[in-house]
């Protein structure tokens, strides 16, 4: 798509009148240039009645300021406006300009409830530029929601979060604020100056008394560090109303356990907390103290609704902070979600059979996530602990993922007897299984996971990875298909068997079948590169499943290093995928 078609699309835009919701996503469109955005913005401006306008300008970066410029006579016009979400996102040739356009463009939207601006990898603009952004948003009192991403800006700092801070403290309705300040900091030197207004930030966000969540990814900020989260987290302390804490703190490596001290120490006193989302991967400093801290905190607090910690590659982790975890889980009886990031740690069975024994019979408990990728010393002894578990949850659990990538001293053994656990999940949508880089599993594996999947009745999606798992073949796919060609639900299938070598034509050919079976099916995802032994007969088989099927909407399709696919294989499979009426996304990879 480009200037032409949305010129199309722009002149279809101006004859609806009583449009009240406008959404476009133009992302990576390398073709969209001012004109094209022009022709857009003419067209949109006419639409007076509209109360929410979301345009996705990822990866345009054809676009310039003069393009850009034309938005402002835009946004202006539509006066009632109560939502406004601007991305963006690597649309290099953005500056200060355009933020002062943009703020200028805001000043009538007397109604404005909920605005987001992602300016990720816009490393033009600068502290000055949102600046000017932020004393628009100041001015609009109804505002409720504000979500800003200045990610990878050199040249935005903590002066932008002192200066949102002092701005948004004026908005007495703001409840939902995130702020996304990924690696902004431009040198070392900007950090030590800037570092002086930590306590008038401090300052500001106490004053901030409707707010009701808050999310700040700082992730690999060199700012970050604990000085500056205590007085984050002691600023939160005093907001009564505060349901949700959300941060993503990975790659900061100036933090350690004292961070997490300090949320033990503030969040505690919030009285409506309940929702909590803790992202310390790869801060090398966090240890099994910093882990107690956060047990404590959730000894002190069962109540929570929704918990989520990352501790992914903190390798100083051991048993000892992972079982003091664990213990903290069993009086959450409300708990609905709860999401365990602990790859690449240095725990063991118990400590995670810990983890395992408290989340037993949890009523509420409705998703679980354990992401326990390359913990060496996992066993098929924890996933006989996990299956029991999952026996006590049958009642809840909708949202089933376990990632166990890399975990070679899992057998198919311990497969078996967790598919055991999963078949007794009788209330099951969503499954997602990450197995992959695993050389101990075979054939025997898909067909454990087969049988379970045969028995669940409400799956909805099914998410399944064995890339590298050099011992299946054609058997296991086959198996896999017929354990799922009887789902009456079934809207997703994402199967990645990269690199199965032993995966060819026949494997694909019952694969076809149970494709075209699946009546509620609108999403494909298939992970086949590497597998040389499919031909061009395996694409047929394929090709045609797909072309029968009702109602597809997307298909991800990757065959890269598929030797034995011709040219014209491939190009026959993209040309009738293409001609798929219903389908409104098509990825792939080509073989070589």
């Amino acid at each position: 798509m480009g200037d032409k078609e949305i010129q199309d699309l722009s002149h279809t835009l101006r004859w609806l009148k009583t449009i009240k919701v406008i959404r476009l996503d133009f992302k990576n469109l390398k073709k969209l240039t001012n004109q094209g955005f022009f022709f857009l913005s003419e067209n949109l401006k006419k639409l007076s009645s509209v109360h929410t306008l979301i345009i996705n300008f990822t990866g345009c970066d054809q676009i310039t300021e003069k393009g850009i410029k034309s938005l402002k006579e835009t946004i202006k016009r539509l006066r009632f406006l109560r939502k406004l979400s601007l991305n963006f996102q690597g649309c290099t040739q953005t500056t200060d300009n355009f933020l002062q356009d943009l703020a200028e463009s805001m000043q009538n939207l007397v109604s404005l409830q909920e605005i987001s601006i992602d300016l990720s990898g816009c490393y033009h603009i600068t502290d000055s530029g949102m600046d000017e952004v932020i004393k628009s948003i100041q001015r609009r009192s109804l505002v409720r929601s504000v979500k800003f991403s200045v990610g990878f800006c050199g040249y935005v700092s903590n002066l932008t979060m002192l200066s949102l801070s002092k701005g948004l403290s004026q908005l007495p309705l703001l409840e939902d604020l995130s702020i996304g300040l990924r690696k902004c900091l431009c040198s070392e030197k900007r950090v030590n100056e800037t570092l002086s207004q930590e306590d008038e930030i401090t300052y500001y966000f106490k004053k901030m008394k409707s707010l009701k969540r808050i999310s700040s990814d700082s992730q690999g900020n060199p700012a970050m560090e604990n000085g500056i989260l205590a007085g984050f987290c002691q600023a939160l302390s005093t907001l009564e109303l505060l349901q949700a804490f959300k941060i993503n703190a990975g790659q900061c490596h100036y933090l350690n356990d004292e961070c997490l001290q300090n949320i033990e120490e503030y969040l505690v006193q919030c009285p409506e907390l309940n929702e909590i989302d803790l992202n310390f991967s790869e801060c090398s400093d966090v240890k099994d103290q910093g882990v107690i801290h956060i047990a404590n905190f959730l000894q002190k607090r069962v109540d929570m609704k929704k918990i989520s910690l990352n501790f992914n590659s903190c390798e100083e982790i051991t048993d000892q902070g992972v079982t003091a975890l664990g213990k903290s889980l069993k009086g959450q009886r409300s708990l609905e979600k709860l999401a365990i990031f602990c790859e690449d740690i240095q725990a063991t069975d118990v400590g995670f059979g810990t983890i395992s024994e408290s989340i037993k019979g949890l009523e509420s408990l409705g998703s679980l996530e354990l992401h326990l990728g390359r913990v060496h010393t996992l066993t098929d002894e924890f996933l006989s602990g996990l299956s029991e578990t999952l026996g006590s949850l049958a009642n809840s659990l909708k949202t089933l993922k376990l990632d166990i990538n890399g975990c070679q001293l899992i057998s198919n053994k311990g497969i078996e007897i967790v598919s055991q656990g999963i078949k007794k999940l009788s209330l099951l949508q969503n499954i997602n299984l990450q197995l992959y880089s695993n050389h101990m599993i075979t054939d025997e594996t898909c067909n454990s996971l087969a049988d379970a999947f045969d028995t669940l009745k409400y799956l909805k999606s099914v998410h399944l990875n064995v890339e590298d798992c050099s011992k299946i073949t054609d058997q296991g796919i086959i198996c896999l298909s017929e354990g799922l060609n009887k789902s009456l639900f079934l809207e997703k299938i994402d199967l990645n068997s990269s690199w199965c070598e032993g995966i060819g034509d026949d494997g694909l050919k019952s694969l076809s079948k149970c494709l075209h079976r699946l009546k509620r099916l609108d999403s494909v995802s298939l992970g086949l590169e590497g597998c040389h032994m499919i031909t061009d007969a395996g694409i047929c088989y394929l090709k045609e499943a797909l072309g029968k099927s009702l109602g597809i909407r997307e298909v991800d399709l990757r065959l890269a290093s598929c030797s034995k696919i011709s040219q014209e294989g491939f190009e026959g499979l993209v040309d009738h995928l293409e001609a798929i009426s219903s389908l409104q996304k098509l990825n792939f990879s080509a073989p070589v």
